[in-house]
């Protein structure tokens, strides 16, 4: 069975987003440096070997998205990286491209689907603070991978709230130092 990733570039102070839904330059680290990586037709700049590193690794383990309406949108309705992209939302739709589905029925049934397509590859949960938390709540990521950018934002969306009062334990499995970012992988413990 694939892992279940969730991956997210954050501020200091919690935040996947300013207040504007602007990102504040949190990815700066994979389009603002001059290592470069192809992936999914685009060349991303990468501004270090270790966050090149960080990047590769992801590209190559991932097989499927699981991303919010908005997260889409943002992306210019392409699918991510030209991979099963399995986009939350609550209005049926269809894509002309048949590597976006649009799923209605919940996370558990984006999961089984993404599941069976990602030929045991992982799961990348990317995107959408609201779409992060439905998973966390529900206990379905198995690994945690958080790119800290040192910046403080002091509001804005935040990844971490509507978590409910469960308390999530994570053991450490890696930090990588970048160039203005840290990578900071955590596994979830039960």
């Amino acid at each position: 069975m694939s892992k279940v990733i969730l991956d997210m570039s954050m501020s200091l102070d919690g935040f996947i987003a300013k207040a504007n839904n602007d990102d504040g330059g949190l990815h700066h680290w994979v389009f603002g440096g001059t290592h470069p990586l192809e992936a999914g037709g685009i060349t991303f700049q990468l501004t270090s070997e270790n966050s090149a590193k960080v990047f590769g690794d992801f590209v190559e383990r991932v097989g499927a998205f699981i991303v919010g309406r908005k997260s889409l949108i943002a992306g210019s309705e392409e699918p991510f990286f030209q991979l099963p992209t399995f986009v939350l939302t609550h209005s049926e739709r269809q894509s002309d491209d048949k590597r976006i589905t649009f799923v209605t029925d919940g996370i558990e049934s984006a999961l089984e689907q993404a599941q069976a397509i990602a030929n045991g590859k992982a799961i990348y949960i990317g995107g959408g603070a609201d779409v992060a938390q439905q998973y966390l709540r529900a206990g379905l990521i198995d690994e945690l991978h958080i790119n800290l950018v040192p910046v403080i934002f002091g509001e804005g969306l935040r990844l971490f709230d509507n978590l409910s009062d469960n308390t999530i334990k994570l053991q450490k499995l890696s930090v990588i130092e970048g160039d203005d970012v840290t990578h900071i992988q955590y596994r979830m413990v039960n």
